[in-house]
């Protein structure tokens, strides 16, 4: 990277943000341990992105509907009591909020994996709708006007390889042309 000095990576919960992560890491910086560049789920306000500018943010983002599929299917991890996803569409996540609730979920990365079971908070204090919530976090990353930010769609790595990576690596200031794909899974699924 010549361009900057840091390379930081986070998105939308349910956007294929780990694995993208990982695709970053393994090309732009040739390292297995993409967890040293994710950013998880962070506002650029938390993240103070208009004064770091010597560090990239790629933000990963996907349509709301995959968005809103995927977290209905791992609801019991994000804490959410509701079995109809009609209501959970039209609910706040704070009103669908239950701390009690009993997920399985497995975590895999490149050379590793395990299982987690304790709910999470992230959404607990959120009072939005599913679609009024991805809406906000994908309007806070698309209206920053800066030129350390690139907003990266997961449709775009999946369908467009080689021309995402390259736009990313143009965006960076690296030179490399020929990227590696990720043929495992890597990331959070539910266990049924």
């Amino acid at each position: 990277m010549k361009k900057f000095k840091e390379l930081k990576v986070c998105g939308h919960r349910r956007s294929g943000t780990h694995y993208i992560t990982a695709l970053i890491s393994l090309n732009f910086l040739e390292s297995y341990d993409y967890i040293k560049i994710y950013e998880k789920h962070k506002t650029p306000k938390k993240l103070d992105v208009k004064d770091r500018k010597h560090i990239f943010f790629i933000y990963v983002w996907r349509e709301f509907e995959e968005v809103a599929k995927s977290i209905f299917k791992m609801r019991k991890r994000f804490g959410i009591d509701e079995n109809n996803f009609e209501n959970f569409l039209n609910r706040n996540y704070c009103d669908m909020y239950n701390k009690n609730l009993n997920p399985k979920v497995k975590v895999e990365n490149f050379n590793s994996s395990r299982i987690i079971t304790k709910v999470g908070g992230g959404l607990k204090n959120v009072k939005m709708t599913p679609y009024e919530y991805w809406k906000h976090d994908y309007n806070m990353w698309n209206n920053l006007n800066v030129n350390n930010v690139m907003l990266v769609k997961y449709n775009d790595i999946i369908n467009n390889f080689e021309s995402t990576l390259l736009e990313i690596g143009k965006k960076i200031g690296s030179n490399k042309t020929k990227f590696e794909k990720i043929n495992k899974k890597i990331g959070w699924t539910p266990i049924k």
